[in-house]
């Protein structure tokens, strides 16, 4: 659930009796956890700085930035890769000074300057020729999980300073990363507890929320019911305090109220279950009020190929075309019945 060093810390602040080799095991995840948590930090401000020394506008967030902004600590949080966005139009310059670096593109193609956009894939994959580190660029386009394109002059003009590892980084507002990890937290399901907690721990570091803010920004992308959805989870599973007229939003969409109960029978099962393929659409649509508005996101998400599968097109128009028709038989192929989304970290 990427909850280890939170565990670990609030057994040992408020002296909890633990049997020592479970205290022991926990104590050495924990460690484990602050030396890659470090170690990541590092790096994130290594590829800031060269972004910035070539003039590109770069977004941080999950990973130590949100560990930073909702936990104050960088140990607390479980992440293990980078996670940034840039503009679309930065893209080929990005790439370039990635590689100038020491990273590597997972696959090299998609990076070229002028792609049209019916190409771009999902994410942008990175990896440290002589390290572990994992780099995820993000741009309005690759962002497919939301029901509308983000702006992302607009998010900019609301950037905020964290204090990570020391050194001051820009990244999202409270009011607008909620809405962000909410979306996040849908796209997979909300599949790890750790999402949650994130929400919880940003509400309350935070302090005061605009929530005037938050509604408009999630009303905006069309994630009103995202939104509700994460902030439901938070209050019932985590005793999340939100303002009355928060929670009477949450009441009155009944959806959200079945969305919540499913997702929670799901993360405390006490076997690990997954989501059959109709589950996954099922849940999708019904993350967007209007059916037809649901319908069509479901449809977009599950015919944008993954940025591996990009590599069939060899940059030709028909061949991107066809990945995009084949991605949904390809997805009914790889699950026999059950499929667990693939997270590989906790963020």
């Amino acid at each position: 659930m990427g909850l280890t060093p939170l565990v670990f810390e609030h057994l040992r602040k408020f002296g909890t009796r633990v049997p020592p080799l479970w205290l022991g095991r926990l104590e050495k995840s924990y460690r484990t956890n602050a030396t890659r948590s470090l170690y990541l930090t590092t790096e994130l401000l290594r590829v800031l700085e060269l972004f910035d020394s070539r003039d590109i506008n770069a977004i941080p967030y999950k990973g130590p930035v949100l560990a930073a902004q909702a936990y104050g600590d960088l140990a607390y949080r479980q992440f293990h890769d980078i996670d940034i966005i840039v503009p679309q139009q930065s893209m080929a310059e990005a790439n370039s000074a990635l590689l100038s670096s020491g990273f590597r593109a997972r696959f090299p193609w998609p990076h070229e300057a002028g792609m049209p956009v019916v190409r771009i894939p999902g994410e942008y994959t990175y990896r440290g020729e002589d390290s572990e580190c994992l780099l995820e660029l993000h741009t309005e386009f690759t962002m497919r999980h939301f029901p509308a394109r983000p702006n992302l002059d607009t998010f900019g003009e609301r950037l905020v300073n964290v204090s990570v590892g020391g050194t001051n980084v820009r990244t999202f507002c409270p009011e607008d990363a909620l809405v962000v990890l909410c979306v996040h937290g849908a796209k997979d399901f909300w599949s790890k507890l750790a999402w949650v907690a994130d929400l919880s721990e940003l509400i309350s570091s935070a302090g005061r929320v605009n929530w005037d803010l938050v509604f408009d920004t999630a009303e905006s992308l069309n994630a009103e019911r995202m939104l509700l959805l994460g902030l439901s989870l938070a209050h019932d599973m985590l005793d999340t305090r939100l303002p009355v007229p928060v929670s009477e939003r949450i009441q009155a969409d009944r959806t959200v109220g079945s969305l919540t109960q499913h997702v929670e029978r799901k993360l405390l099962s006490a076997r690990l279950e997954g989501w059959n393929l109709l589950q996954r659409a099922w849940f999708r649509v019904r993350l967007v009020p209007q059916p037809f508005e649901g319908m069509k996101y479901v449809w977009r998400v599950a015919t944008q190929p993954a940025e591996d599968e990009w590599t069939a097109a060899h940059g030709s128009v028909w061949s991107a075309a066809m990945q995009s028709l084949l991605r949904p038989l390809r997805l009914v192929r790889k699950q026999p019945g059950v499929e667990i989304p693939p997270n590989r970290d906790a963020d």
